[in-house]
C-alpha cells in the first residue's frame, strides 16, 4: 500500500538540515549545539520519551496480577532505561527550554510514582508566553513532527484495515461451510 502524508524522518531531515546550516554560518559551528543535539533532535528525543512511557504504562497495567519473572524484569529493565533517557532529556531541556525549570523545581513528587508517570513538559504543555520565552521556534518543530506521527498512524492503520479486508475475502471466497472459521 503507498503510504501519504510526511514522515517523522523526512521532518527530521530537514530540520537537521536547517540546523547544520545555522550552524556552520555561526561563529561557533557545530559545537555551538549542545552534544551536537540541536533543537529538532532533543524535540523528537522527548517524543521518542513519550512513547516509551505509554509502551511501559500499557505493559505494567496489563496482566498486573499475574505477570511473570521474566515479565518483571523486562519492565524493570524498561523503567531503567527510561530513567536514563528522562536525565538526558532534562539536561538538555534545561538549555533549550528554560522556562520549564521553575516547574521542575516546584513539582510536588507523589511517593512510589512510576517513572513513566513523569510529566515531559514538552512546548505543547507549556502556555504560549511560556513558549515563546523558549524561543527556537520548539512548538513548530513538536507540532510538525507530532503532525508526522499522526500520518505514520493513519499510514499503520491503513495497512492494517487493507490486510484485514484481504483476510476477510479470502476466508469469504475460500472457507465455505465453516462458521467458526469466519468470525473475526
Amino acid at each position: 500500500i503507498p503510504t501519504s502524508g510526511i514522515t517523522e524522518h523526512n521532518v527530521q531531515l530537514r530540520f537537521t538540515q536547517e540546523e547544520a546550516g545555522a550552524a556552520e554560518e555561526s561563529a561557533e559551528g557545530l559545537s555551538g549545539i549542545s552534544g551536537g543535539m540541536g533543537p529538532s533532535t532533543f524535540i523528537g528525543e522527548g517524543l521518542d520519551i513519550e512513547d516509551q512511557q505509554l509502551k511501559i504504562k500499557a505493559m505494567a497495567i496489563a496482566r498486573k496480577t499475574d505477570r511473570t519473572a521474566a515479565q518483571e524484569t523486562t519492565i524493570v529493565e524498561m523503567r531503567t532505561r527510561l530513567s536514563h533517557s528522562l536525565a538526558r532529556f532534562r539536561l538538555m531541556q534545561a538549555r533549550y527550554m528554560p522556562p520549564v525549570l521553575p516547574f521542575l523545581s516546584h513539582r510536588v513528587v507523589p511517593d512510589e510514582e512510576d517513572i513513566e508517570s513523569v510529566p515531559l513538559l514538552l512546548p505543547s504543555s507549556l502556555n504560549s508566553a511560556n513558549r515563546q520565552l523558549c524561543g527556537l521556534s520548539l512548538g513548530k518543530i513538536e507540532y510538525q513532527l507530532r503532525e508526522a506521527q499522526c500520518h505514520r498512524f493513519l499510514n499503520e492503520l491503513r495497512n492494517l484495515l487493507f490486510i484485514k479486508s484481504r483476510l476477510v475475502g479470502y476466508k469469504d471466497r475460500n472457507a465455505r461451510h465453516q462458521g467458526a472459521n469466519t468470525r473475526t
